[in-house]
């Protein structure tokens, strides 16, 4: 068994599905990644993407997912299709939130421009929610093409039976990344996977995306909110019974959306806050939101709920909540999504608020056609005892802007407090230690507290704009001193465009640091692509233990200098023979 450590769009009923559970894998360059970033402060798109680690028993697989800390992978040598040794993917808890997913990735060379088949036999048992292979192109870009299985999905309790995804690979593919995933309670077992190259006749089975239209809508009832975001000192108005007050519209494609106060309809009192498409296809997506100062919620762990409803025919839409730095930097970003319904269903988000939080943003989301509600926000501190919300991320565009350098990378500074984002976490305590150093008297500085969960982790870091670094291969560098980490540390990497879409991604997952070690010189090299709008580095800390990071350094290289982004040359042990 090996447990280890470690970003919707489905075609007709599951467009939103895609984006509420794999986003992860659609969307995320990179798997071995995307928990890293655990300091919410890269934008937490690569934190919503949680691996936990190469597996030491089956060589090239490791288990990852939005949630993996409520998975388990391994090998069993029990039951198989054929041979000694199958994969499985199993959920530890019940009423498991978000997905696992057992994995691996490879370099897309010796398949580009051609059509690719991955073909593997599954085994289910009691799956209550869903299950399916997967297989992603990836591109320089980020995602060119997914199958996972979600428009025809494993469910309960069936026999060995033979699946196959069908995708092109262009000439600019990258990357391909490929598993089994287990989404809710149950178990699944993979055994006999096959790559084949196949022909133009065979089809495709990618999910496709509708293009979007322009054709005007008619029967608007939502008496518009002002564009302007005032960051308020409280919350106020939070059931719209003074209409629109308090509360901002924003639109990340100009006039697709209305967004307000509606008079007509209501969970409880007289109206409520909405969103409505006024093309019959949207591009972009519709934002209701009220931003307040974080003053009375840092360091805290608060709920933040409210009652939403969309139409029948609504795409996609989601309860938002973001929370940002004094530099404008964001902290957090998470969604909840809502099923179409007529009626009122509560969502809530329950988050660590950083204690470098400087406002809150929380509102409505609409994505696509349709129309949505929300009403009788309440925001409340809640116990260490009520679990934080998993991530359902997705590509909502960005309205941010970085510092252009990155700053204080020595920790020497006592003026600057604001350059490095400490992740909220109550198992680990981040700051800058002040009495140990590589060199002068300052370092970073992450440390649990007492035993963390399964999946807790800390981080600390800072998010710069990639323009500077367009088209140019990035360094980062960093000494790092370890004493007695149990789970593993490292170095992390994160890059991504305007939606918040991973460009590239490094953690060090395939290279860990464990146990005790002095100061020692570690390295990520990647590529930074011109539609790069953020870069987000740091350090982190899974499990029991002690880290210290300093003199850290961002250079331009030159192309002699290989990246580390961590795609392997081959898919391996897609038989799960070489296992222990």
């Amino acid at each position: 068994m090996f447990r280890q450590l470690a970003l919707r769009m489905t075609v007709v009923v599951t467009v939103a599905a895609l984006i509420i559970t794999l986003i992860v894998v659609a969307n995320q360059f990179q798997p071995p990644a995307t928990n890293p970033i655990g300091l919410a402060l890269a934008a937490n798109q690569a934190a919503n993407f949680t691996t936990l680690g190469a597996n030491p028993g089956a060589d090239g697989w490791f288990l990852a997912g939005s949630a993996p800390q409520n998975y388990e992978s391994g090998i069993d040598h029990t039951v198989t299709y054929d041979g000694q040794s199958s994969g499985y993917i199993s959920s530890t808890v019940r009423g498991s939130e978000g997905f696992g997913t057992l994995m691996q990735m490879f370099k897309a060379d010796d398949y580009r421009g051609q059509r690719l088949r991955l073909s593997a036999y599954v085994k289910a048992e009691h799956v209550d929610g869903w299950a399916g292979l997967w297989m992603r192109i990836d591109g320089p870009d980020g995602m060119i093409s997914l199958d996972n299985m979600q428009n025809r999905p494993i469910r309960g309790t069936v026999d060995w039976q033979k699946v196959a995804l069908v995708l092109d690979v262009p000439q600019n593919g990258v990357g391909i990344a490929f598993g089994v995933l287990l989404q809710g309670v149950g178990r699944v077992w993979i055994d006999n996977i096959q790559f084949e190259v196949v022909g133009t006749s065979i089809p495709t089975t990618d999910i496709q995306i509708p293009t979007p239209t322009r054709e005007p809508l008619m029967s608007i009832r939502v008496t518009p909110a002002p564009p302007d975001r005032t960051v308020e000192p409280q919350p106020a108005n939070l059931d719209f019974e003074i209409g629109s007050t308090s509360w901002s519209a924003a639109d990340s494609n100009t006039q697709e959306y209305v967004s307000g106060a509606d008079p007509t309809t209501a969970h409880l009192g007289r109206a409520s806050g909405s969103i409505q498409s006024i093309v019959s296809k949207p591009g972009g997506l519709g934002l209701l939101r009220q931003t307040i100062k974080a003053d009375d919620y840092r360091d805290k762990r608060i709920r933040i709920s409210a009652y939403l409803k969309t139409r029948p025919d609504t795409d996609k839409a989601f309860l938002l909540v973001r929370v940002y730095g004094v530099q404008n930097q964001m902290l957090y970003n998470n969604v909840r999504s809502i099923n179409p319904a007529n009626d009122w269903q509560l969502l809530d988000i329950v988050l660590d608020v950083p204690v470098n939080s400087d406002r809150l943003e929380y509102g409505l989301v609409l994505w696509g056609p349709g129309q949505d509600w929300i009403d009788d926000v309440q925001i409340e501190a809640v116990d260490y005892n009520t679990p934080t919300t998993s991530f359902e991320l997705t590509y909502l565009p960005s309205t941010i802007s970085y510092p252009a350098n990155a700053r204080d990378l020595d920790f020497e500074s006592t003026s600057d407090t604001s350059a490095w984002g400490f992740g909220s976490s109550p198992y680990y305590s981040v700051d800058i230690d002040r009495t140990l150093a590589h060199f002068g008297s300052a370092s970073g500085h992450i440390v649990s507290r007492n035993v963390p969960p399964a999946g807790a982790f800390g981080s600390l870091g800072q998010v710069i704009s990639a323009e500077t670094y367009w088209g140019k291969r990035l360094r980062l560098s960093g000494y790092i001193k370890t004493n007695q980490v149990e789970g593993w540390a490292g170095m992390w990497m994160n890059i991504a465009n305007s939606g918040n879409q991973t460009l590239g991604f490094d953690n060090m997952q395939n290279r860990p640091i464990t146990g005790t070690s002095d100061w020692q010189k570690y390295e990520i090299v990647l590529d930074i692509p011109e539609n790069g709008s953020w870069i987000g580095f740091g350090a982190l800390l899974q499990g029991k233990g002690e880290i210290w990071w300093d003199d850290v350094k961002l250079e331009v290289v030159g192309p002699d200098v290989p990246t580390t982004h961590p795609y392997q040359q081959q898919p391996l042990n897609l038989d799960f023979e070489n296992s222990k």
